[in-house]
């Protein structure tokens, strides 16, 4: 029986370097190294997505990458029913909902593409998420209540190799890391990051063991050289 919807997005992704030469062109998108991390994590899942995005990633003398969209599909069809105990939405930009009316299980969310639209984001008074994920960046368009909410049930704020921060039922951990690995192909390491962290926590139940062991296995992924 599957655990866990996953609504998410495949792209073609295609790598450039900083000077706009041409690297290679991969599939990529959360959809893809999500569902990597919960096949190697043992979770049974089914990813539901929509048309592949187009996406131009380049990357930056300072060791980040920026995408572009070049091609954006149309909107996907909300899901009307998700019976799985619980729920990732992971997106390039919002080609799925923030959340879904009346779900009733557990759900777990990255902020990654609702953030780009630069506006704030607040969730529906009756989907209030289980579990938000940000960059340091991104929380910041979070609705203040929804912030303060969030706190207090489960919210992680990534800050690449500066760490980790976990606001669980109300108390704050952080998560150093101790040797940040120098790469300038980040791309799929906040997928990642998360993906093991909501397997790790539906196994354990426990937020603390889930950071740490999600951190290690980005570190293992960003040394990795089949990204």
């Amino acid at each position: 029986m599957k655990k866990i919807t996953v609504l998410s997005t495949y792209s073609q992704d295609l790598h450039f370097q900083a000077d706009d030469t041409f690297i290679k062109k991969r599939l990529g998108g959360p959809a893809f190294f999500l569902k990597k991390t919960l096949d190697q994590k043992n979770i049974p899942h089914k990813i539901k997505h929509g048309k592949l995005y187009r996406i131009a990633i380049r990357y930056t003398h300072n060791g980040e990458e920026n995408g572009t969209v070049l091609h954006k599909p149309p909107r996907n069809k909300t899901p009307q029913i998700i019976k799985t105990p619980y729920l990732i939405i992971s997106t390039i930009l919002d080609e799925w909902p923030l959340q879904i009316s009346g779900y009733k299980g557990i759900s777990f969310i990255d902020l990654q593409g609702f953030a780009r639209g630069g506006k704030q984001i607040k969730f529906p008074a009756n989907a209030k998420p289980f579990c938000v994920k940000g960059t340091r960046q991104e929380v910041k368009y979070l609705n203040p209540g929804d912030l303060r909410t969030q706190k207090k049930e489960c919210l992680i704020v990534t800050d690449g190799g500066r760490g980790v921060k976990l606001f669980f039922k109300g108390k704050r951990y952080s998560f150093h890391i101790k040797k940040p690995v120098e790469t300038t192909n980040t791309v799929g390491a906040g997928d990642t990051f998360f993906g093991c962290f909501v397997a790790t926590f539906i196994q354990t139940n426990n937020p603390i063991k889930s950071c740490e062991n999600a951190i290690r296995q980005t570190n293992t992924f960003l040394k990795s050289h089949e990204r």
